[in-house]
């Protein structure tokens, strides 16, 4: 917490120069509602609980208390949670981040961008609950990032 933008996430983990822990980071955060809400699934929970239980563990995980409510951005374990209810909507959100992070080797501007095009990309290619699930998660991941926002404005933002 005390490097870069002393936020909790992969990206800043990377930062660290540590790519193991970054990918470690990643990979754990991306578990942590991809886990649960599989098993969940499995046991036959109807979509609507599947994507409120989604909400909570996105809001545990931005918010955990032991942090003193200061997490990570939302970003991975929002895609977890995605990738076990809507794997074809995860994986095109993922190649919609490689793209814009490719282009402008911004971590957050490929967040942003994979998570505007998701409500649309659910519309089209999913269900109700999913399409309801990435109206809300789209302005709260843009919440999350609002201090890179600012830095985007200003050509300040971080990069790879």
């Amino acid at each position: 917490r005390s490097i870069g933008s002393g936020n909790i996430g992969a990206t800043n983990v990377l930062r660290t120069g540590n790519k193991k822990l970054a990918a470690f980071t990643l990979l754990a955060d991306f578990l942590k509602a991809f886990i649960p809400l599989l098993i969940l699934k499995k046991m036959g929970f109807e979509e609507e609980p599947l994507f409120i239980f989604a909400s909570f563990c996105l809001m545990g995980h931005v918010f955990p208390v032991w942090l003193k409510f200061k997490g990570g951005k939302g970003v991975a374990i929002a895609l977890g949670a995605i990738m076990a209810l809507d794997p074809m909507l995860a994986l095109i959100s993922l190649v919609i981040w490689l793209l814009a992070v490719k282009v402008t080797k911004i971590s957050a501007l490929g967040a942003l961008t994979a998570f505007a095009s998701a409500p649309l990309t659910a519309y089209f290619l999913s269900s109700l609950p999913c399409f309801t699930f990435t109206i809300v998660l789209c302005p709260f991941i843009f919440w999350t990032h609002r201090e890179n926002i600012l830095r985007l404005i200003k050509s300040d933002e971080h990069n790879f």
